[in-house]
């Protein structure tokens, strides 16, 4: 598609083509690369370089402790209740939402670091895949901000060239403000995220996924089309995290009927048993916070700037104490990546 559309030339070279294919860190999930993204890199790369090295190390370490520190640990909690028949109550809904929220955060940004600072190592950079999508405070910004370069390659295929046509066949009917809004605008969103649901897995809840985050956005946009007011930043991102945490509800449920029942637990369940809850689950619990204290600075380039001002000694000492805590909490072993399963 990116030749036809005369974004990139034809590459002729059979190497070149299976090294771009399978170059191996950014392999089954992400992030999804462009040619041009790639294949100059590969066709000039850089020199290998050891005083280079720190940075790479310093980023695939925090990918490491977020998915064997944070990830593994919370995903025991989340499988547990996932795994119990019937309705769970409320405490057990929202701390098994809250932490599927925090989990696939962990894993998957975990493996994107992971694979860009590999990347790095070969002297070849990846784009970023995530920019604290938790701190956004909309529900269109938080899509800008999770799986990056996924929501482009839908915009780019799916939802621009629907929207093109259709802002056409508006302007063409003489269709007012709503009427043109709800072809070029709502159609086009709901479209792109009915495909997103399917693209992760063939069953309804991921169905239900994509109408959900497709009608928070079509909202979200209507909101701002008829210039209603500003909120206030704290309730719109609660408004946005509901939303977010609505559709993780679906999204992790292995069928529709245990969706339901999971996005309709901490409305109508019972909140008996909230204090063993939190007893039976510290770790877990303190991880969360843990988590929603530092995800603020959770930047690659917060990374590069502290690897440049501490001296190397200090960075590498760091580094093995992560690897030594990261090691020691895992017992040695990881679970599957998440996004393995999408």
């Amino acid at each position: 598609m990116d030749i036809t559309r005369g974004k990139f030339p034809l590459v002729r070279s059979i190497p070149m083509m299976l090294a771009y294919v399978l170059f191996f860190p950014h392999l089954i999930a992400g992030p999804i690369l462009r040619p041009v993204e790639l294949i100059p890199q590969l066709e000039h790369p850089r020199p290998a370089s050891f005083r280079r090295l720190i940075v790479p190390v310093a980023i695939f370490t925090s990918g490491l402790l977020k998915k064997l520190v944070i990830a593994d640990q919370v995903a025991e909690v989340v499988n547990a209740i996932y795994a119990q028949p019937g309705v769970p109550d409320a405490p057990h809904a929202i701390l098994a939402v809250v932490a599927f929220a925090v989990q696939i955060y962990c894993d998957f940004s975990g493996y994107t670091d992971m694979a860009i600072g590999l990347a790095l190592m070969l002297g070849i950079r990846l784009p970023n895949n995530f920019a604290r999508p938790y701190a956004a405070t909309s529900i269109s910004d938080l899509w800008r901000r999770w799986h990056i370069t996924l929501t482009r390659f839908l915009m780019d295929f799916v939802y621009t060239p629907l929207s093109l046509r259709l802002t056409r066949f508006a302007a063409m009917r003489r269709y007012r403000k709503w009427g043109s809004f709800a072809l070029a605008v709502a159609i086009p969103v709901n479209v792109t995220f009915l495909v997103s649901g399917i693209w992760h897995g063939a069953g309804w809840n991921f169905v239900l996924f994509g109408v959900i985050t497709g009608i928070a956005m079509s909202i979200n946009f209507a909101w701002r089309l008829a210039k209603m007011p500003v909120l206030p930043p704290t309730l719109a991102w609660l408004l946005t995290m509901l939303a977010f945490l609505l559709s993780l509800a679906v999204f992790r449920a292995r069928s529709l009927s245990g969706a339901l029942d999971m996005a309709m637990a901490p409305w109508v369940g019972s909140w008996q048993g909230t204090l063993p809850l939190i007893e039976g689950n510290l770790l877990p619990i303190l991880l969360i916070a843990v988590f929603a204290v530092t995800h603020r600075f959770d930047d690659h380039r917060r990374i590069k700037a502290i690897v440049r001002k501490v001296r190397p000694e200090l960075v590498w000492t760091g580094i093995a104490f992560c690897w030594i805590l990261a090691i020691t909490m895992s017992q040695g072993s990881s679970a599957q990546f998440v996004y393995f399963d999408f």
